[in-house]
């Protein structure tokens, strides 16, 4: 059995390390160099600039023999190197990019300067000796100042002798116990320091000492080559990876970028990590934890960021070639994507596919099953005319291409939405044109109706339609005698004069539906008190209706079935609903011009049955306010009120 070799790069493991927040940050003076911060090299100049006779060579010994040509004043040589340093701090490349990335919880420095802490600002705890340790806390970057600050002027340790207190005689002991956890428990990263720094091989040395077991691995970040160090780092058992600090931590945030939303999905890195992670690029995720794995379920912004989301695809084949949304249609009955024509892109056909938030990848080819392109319609205003009819009205209309040869026009109206799907050949002109109309339940304005339903009753009485901003289209359909639209056109008309004799203006507007015509018609009839002409199947129709004796019953049964009369028949009718208002009818007459009583029942309940038979091809309905019946024909009228349905 062949043994596994991971052919990983040092550097590569460690960003996994990393990932998993498992490395601890010690950070030396280099790491601040480019925000004005003095080198070591630049504080011994300074020393001996005002004491050239000194003639060692290491700083430790240079500020040693300052302070004892001083008499022991040391404070002056702490005001020397301070003055050294900005007035201010100053976040330069490095600590910016260090506060980008939360993996980093405990951070160990030499440095005297606060670049660090400054750019954590309040999310950081800075620990110079052993009673900051109490006020430690998860929430925030714990940063130790091994060697002081100015701050804390007393442990500040930059002599020989502050340096054998530090090591020998265990000054502020309780600081090398986070040290001492940190180097058995995580992989220690050295940054901002060279390869000869005798400093960083001194703490190390010590560490050996107390740890009393070698630590877990560790790496030091530096840019020379020489192979002397090289070898230097080795017997340390210290990994060196060849970068400057800044391109070290670019590629970091980059790798972590990449990876971070898996990591979480995957539990390998913390809640509060990829919170903070993301909060730094401008979005936070809304979560649904579970215990095998985390789903991140939407994006919201934060702290008012623009939440940008880029995808990038690459396919093997032009998923563009021979499209054709005509033919695949919607392709989902529900969900984000329901009644949207999109192009379907098999995974075997992708090569790349990557969708980022801010920057930010969160999903990769390995997380899709399938990717559906949705063309995006381009939003144009066009001017409609109906020379026939000297309409000209102007609306916006969403134009797609539907294929290499077609494209389709949506106008979104206020009573429906109308589609104009055209075909063209190679020389642009026009082949083929297909008309669909899908109305509204609802509609805004009635005055605004009755304009549209201009258009829709033109192209479907075979009239001329110009589109002037769709290449001068012209559009012509054959003639629909019976087409609906002229019914949606007179449910418009009743529905303004009703406005007009209610003194009212209705708050919402129901579209036609036949139902909705024949209220609007008897509204409109009542207002007007012009009679509602009903028109019979075949010319004739038979009608059966029950009501209340009231004439003598002998002279019902002798009518003679030879004998035409005129019939009125009054008819309760409930309170009408229309548009959001009730409307109540008074009275309702059926009158019948030319009947035939063909038979006459006296009922058990006292009611009399009575089936009759009209003539005349036509009847009227009479809706008025007022109980006198108004008898215009020339015929013996016979007058019942019934309350009961009547069978016509």
């Amino acid at each position: 059995m062949a043994m596994y070799q991971d052919k990983k790069t040092d550097k590569e493991r460690l960003f996994s390390k990393i990932r998993n927040e498992e490395v601890t940050l010690f950070i030396g003076s280099g790491f601040s160099l480019r925000g004005g911060a003095p080198s070591a090299r630049d504080i011994i100049n300074a020393i001996k600039k005002e004491c050239p006779e000194i003639e060692q060579t290491e700083l430790k010994d240079v500020a040693r023999d300052y302070v004892q040509r001083l008499d022991d004043d040391r404070e002056r040589l702490i005001d020397l190197v301070q003055n050294l340093f900005p007035g201010h701090a100053i976040c330069d490349d490095n600590q910016k990019a260090l506060i980008r990335l939360p993996h980093f919880r405990k951070i160990f420095t030499t440095n005297y300067d606060s670049f660090i802490e400054d750019a954590y600002a309040e999310k950081c705890l800075v620990i110079r000796e052993e009673r900051d340790l109490t006020q430690c806390s998860d929430n925030l970057v714990q940063i130790y100042k091994l060697h002081g600050d100015f701050v804390y002027k007393e442990g500040l340790i930059i002599t020989e002798d502050d340096y054998n207190d530090f090591f020998e005689n265990k000054k502020n002991s309780l600081i090398w116990a986070p040290l001492k956890l940190a180097m058995m428990n995580t992989h220690m990263v050295f940054i901002g320091y060279s390869l000869d720094d005798s400093n960083v091989f001194r703490i190390l040395q010590h560490i050996e000492t107390i740890c009393g077991a070698e630590p877990r691995e560790m790496y030091m970040i530096a840019p020379t080559t020489e192979k002397y160090k090289a070898n230097r780092l080795k017997r340390h058992n210290i990994k060196w990876i060849q970068s400057t600090a800044e391109d070290f931590l670019k590629e970091l945030e980059q790798v972590i970028s990449d990876t971070i939303f898996k990591d979480y999905s995957r539990k390998k890195v913390s809640h509060q990590t990829f919170i903070e992670f993301c909060h730094i690029h401008g979005f936070n995720p809304c979560i649904c934890e579970k215990r095998e794995e985390n789903d991140i379920v939407n994006i919201q912004s934060y702290n008012g960021e623009p939440v940008q989301r880029q995808i990038s695809i690459r396919t093997q084949n032009d998923p563009f070639a021979n499209f054709d949304l005509n033919k695949s249609g919607p392709i989902m009955e529900e969900g984000p994507l329901n009644g949207k024509y999109a192009i379907q892109i098999p995974v075997s056909n992708i090569d790349l596919f990557e969708s980022r938030i801010n920057g930010i990848k969160e999903i990769g080819k390995e997380n899709i099953q399938n990717v559906y392109l949705v063309p995006t319609p381009k939003r144009i205003q066009v001017k409609i005319k109906i020379p026939r009819r000297g309409f000209i009205k102007s609306t916006y209309c969403s134009v797609l291409q539907m294929s290499l040869s077609s494209f389709s026009c949506t106008f979104d109206l206020d009573i429906c939405t109308f589609v104009l799907t055209i075909s063209i050949d190679d020389n642009n002109i026009i082949q083929s044109k297909d008309i669909r109309v899908e109305t509204k339940d609802v509609y805004k304005d009635n005055e605004n109706a009755m304009q549209w339903i201009e258009l829709l009753d033109a192209i479907f009485s075979g009239e001329k339609v110009l589109f002037p901003e769709l290449g001068n289209l012209e559009l012509h359909t054959k003639s629909q005698q019976n087409h609906p639209f002229k019914w949606f056109k007179k449910y418009y008309e009743y529905v303004r004069i009703i406005e007009l004799h209610s003194h009212t203006s209705f708050t919402q507007y129901n579209n036609f539906t036949p139902e909705r015509f024949e209220i609007a018609q008897k509204l409109y009839h009542w207002f007007t008190q012009q009679p509602l002409q009903h028109t019979t199947h075949n010319g004739a129709c038979e009608l059966t209706f029950e009501f209340a004796n009231e004439l003598e019953s002998n002279e019902l049964v002798n009518i003679s079935p030879e004998h035409s009369w005129g019939m009125a028949i009054s008819k309760d009718i409930a309170p009408i609903l229309f548009n959001g208002l009730t409307y109540t009818i008074p009275y309702d007459y059926l009158y019948f011009n030319n009947c035939n009583v063909v038979k006459v029942e006296k009922q058990s309940n006292g009611n009399i049955k009575m089936l009759v038979r009209n003539n005349a091809p036509v009847y009227h309905e009479f809706l008025t306010s007022s109980p006198q019946f108004r008898d215009y024909a020339s015929k013996d009228l016979i007058t019942v009120s019934v309350h009961e349905d009547i069978t016509i």
